[in-house]
């Protein structure tokens, strides 16, 4: 177990929040892959904590399983988060296939795609963040594997799991930073296609809930808190959409309709 002295683990924890705002700033000008980047450097930072140890691959992502019950703040309906994408080959440093048969989860995709690409290997192009189109489970995987787009929103999940965890409580109390959380639920989603201009016209149909605010001064390690509160609000549950399998040639326009 490595041995930090006092203003070594004050400043390790002064980066946790500041990757965490760094983050909240770089989504906000639609700098998706700079937010996660930032966001995965304050999970590796929040499990270390969590686990007192350096983490490994494996510890890192079983991390982030260990928090899919906040799938709601990454825009995924009810234990949507945690299923396999056969679809998607992945491989390790050794050639191994990642998933096996069934596949990888989220979890394998934020860690060998985005959180390894700090180790000098760079982000395949066909991986794509998408910005929120009010949908819920907006990740698309191309017929030949030639495109997959993840919603922009697995970034605010980050965010979530590294705000909640207890093992970060206390933290920011000096962060003028703050995530939010919107209730409304998507209760149908029309997926015509657009053939002559090339366009995925998306039309959820949404029911308006309430969007709720998090400063990191106040909420930082309200792990049981958070369960209270998300106990009381209604939760996606999975809509019926055509399967995006039309590879790359596709752009998307998104016309949302509240009710």
């Amino acid at each position: 177990m490595p041995i930090f002295g006092k203003s070594l683990r004050q400043e390790i924890i002064m980066e946790l929040v500041r990757n965490i705002e760094r983050s909240i700033i770089a989504y906000n000008t639609n700098d998706y892959v700079a937010a996660l980047n930032f966001a995965t450097l304050a999970i590796e930072a929040t499990a270390q904590r969590l686990y007192k140890t350096s983490v490994s691959r494996n510890k890192y992502k079983n991390f982030i399983r260990k928090y899919y019950w906040l799938e709601r703040f990454a825009g995924f309906p009810k234990n949507m988060i945690a299923q396999k994408y056969p679809n998607i080959q992945l491989f390790d440093e050794h050639n191994c296939k990642i998933g096996s048969e069934l596949g990888p989860d989220i979890a394998d995709i934020i860690y060998h795609i985005f959180r390894c690409n700090h180790h000098g290997k760079g982000i395949p192009l066909k991986y794509q963040l998408t910005p929120n189109m009010g949908l819920s489970n907006m990740m698309l995987v191309g017929k030949n594997n030639d495109v997959i787009m993840l919603p922009a929103t697995l970034i605010t999940g980050l965010w979530a799991i590294c705000l909640f965890c207890k093992s970060n409580s206390a933290l920011g109390k000096d962060s003028n930073f703050y995530i939010t959380f919107d209730s409304s639920v998507v209760v149908s989603c029309d997926v015509p296609i657009n053939e002559k201009d090339k366009i995925f016209q998306l039309y959820p149909l949404i029911k308006k809930g309430c969007v709720l605010k998090f400063d990191l001064a106040k909420y930082f390690g309200k792990e049981d808190e958070i369960k209270q509160i998300l106990s009381t609000l209604p939760q996606q549950n999975t809509i019926n959409k055509k399967i995006f399998s039309q590879g790359g040639k596709y752009s998307i326009k998104v016309e949302r309709k509240y009710i």
